[in-house]
């Protein structure tokens, strides 16, 4: 069932009617409200609906206008059904069920022809045909009554179908069955198509289903800018995060802790532009390569000035090797001429991810320990250095003693706030448990 819930009208009777519909093979694709928008010059927007459509790869598309009501056709040949207002029964104009139900067909079949040219073959090689579904009526009710020359009672839909899983689908299966055995020239378009809806199903299996998935039911993805998305969450930060950015800004030396989900990274990031965009140097470190791919992607157009790696990588570039050859001692020795020298191209650095940086020879050569002094104590004491850590204390490989580069930093802070943990999140939550959210202040 496309949807595979809905909404109803309480009088339509349709929630019985999709029910009942459920209990059809797997291999009928049923849309409840199907609905066509066109736009039409100097009119607007057209939308008409169709209240199922039943997509089979074997048999084409089956239309039903579902009526569920008493009704009768007067002289004029104007339909009319019947409704109880407190005890009174009042006769009310509607319109022919039949003609909505070809129109219905006809109106798809025109708007996929010009929504999907590149189908055009295949969707006039699908058949299509109507039904209209009467639930008040029973199959004898029907065969009794004299709908006049221009009614089908083949093309009727009975009560039985209502109540019984077994005359459902022999109904619908008869109906879709019976497409293959009726030739109906219909015009579309000022164009004459013999091959058009009502004629004959002549599409293969795979070719039926690549036109439910791709032109009845085409899916799409979410567009997702994750930068755009990123820095709304940046908007939203909580005052804490804000209140650290603006701290950071006079410190030489920095250790921010937090858990997962508190903003680590952002205030990272953030403290990187403001640095950027005042024309100095940032490198900018973290273990992780996918973290690292990331950052590059969203922010190295617009950071013009920070410099996104991994460790590894950097110690790459700087010893010009390979991984596998990669010697963090030698990496440190470098990095002591560069700063030396007063060579090293980079003002400040930026960590993050610190805890994972102890879990591997990186952590033995002391290089984060000779960023940190970098950043503490330039060689030339006018010029603008710093070195900010972030970590999750949690998750520190050798959490009895906190490294020394951590230890001695001008300032240490924590996040506490997750900002993870959304309004929806946590009302979801609550609703599990049946309590009351309670926010804290400024949450």
């Amino acid at each position: 069932m496309i949807p595979t819930d809905g909404y109803f009208e309480p009088k339509s009777g349709e929630k019985d009617m999709f029910e009942a519909l459920q209990k059809l093979p797997n291999d009928y694709y049923v849309f409840h409200s199907y609905r066509l928008v066109q736009l039409i010059p100097d009119k607007g927007l057209n939308e008409n609906e169709i209240d199922f459509l039943i997509f089979n790869p074997n048999y084409g598309c089956l239309f039903i206008e579902c009526k569920n009501a008493r009704v009768s056709r007067n002289e004029n040949g104007q339909w009319k059904y019947v409704k109880n207002e407190n005890g009174t029964v009042k006769e009310i104009n509607m319109k022919d069920p039949f003609d909505q139900a070809f129109s219905g067909q006809h109106n798809l079949f025109n708007k996929l022809r010009k929504t999907y040219p590149e189908y055009k073959d295949n969707i006039n090689s699908c058949k299509f045909m109507v039904a209209v579904w009467f639930p008040k009526y029973t199959k004898e009710e029907i065969q009794n009554t004299d709908f006049g020359p221009n009614v089908v009672k083949e093309i009727i839909m009975t009560r039985e179908a209502l109540l019984y899983k077994d005359e459902t689908i022999s109904q619908v299966k008869a109906l879709m069955e019976r497409m293959d055995k009726v030739h109906i020239v219909c015009k579309y378009e000022e164009e004459l198509i013999e091959d058009g809806p009502g004629y004959k199903h002549s599409l293969s299996y795979s070719d039926a289903m690549n036109l439910y998935s791709k032109v009845l039911c085409p899916t799409f993805k979410a567009i997702v800018n994750v930068k755009k998305d990123y820095e709304q969450t940046y908007i939203e930060l909580l005052d804490e995060q804000f209140v650290i950015l603006d701290f950071l800004r006079h410190q030489r030396t920095a250790a921010i802790s937090g858990a997962s989900g508190t903003g680590k990274t952002l205030v990272a990031v953030e403290r990187a532009r403001r640095l950027s965009n005042s024309g100095e140097k940032v490198l900018f470190l973290c273990y992780n390569k996918n973290l690292r791919e990331w950052l590059h992607k969203c922010y190295s157009s617009d950071l013009k000035n920070v410099y996104f790696y991994t460790l590894d990588a950097f110690g790459c570039k700087k010893c010009k090797t390979s991984l596998d050859s990669l010697s963090y001692y030698d990496l440190k020795d470098i990095l002591e001429t560069e700063i030396i020298e007063d060579k090293f191209e980079y003002q400040h650095i930026i960590v993050d991810e610190g805890q994972d940086f102890g879990r591997e020879r990186a952590d033995d050569s002391k290089i984060l320990e000779l960023f940190y002094e970098y950043g503490e104590n330039p060689i030339d004491d006018k010029k603008n250095t710093s070195f900010f850590i972030f970590y999750d204390k949690n998750q520190l490989v050798n959490s009895k003693k906190l490294p020394t580069y951590i230890q001695n930093v001008d300032s240490k802070l924590t996040l506490y706030k997750n900002c993870r943990n959304t309004k929806n999140i946590a009302a979801t939550a609550y609703s599990l448990i049946e309590l009351k959210p309670v926010l804290y202040d400024k949450a």
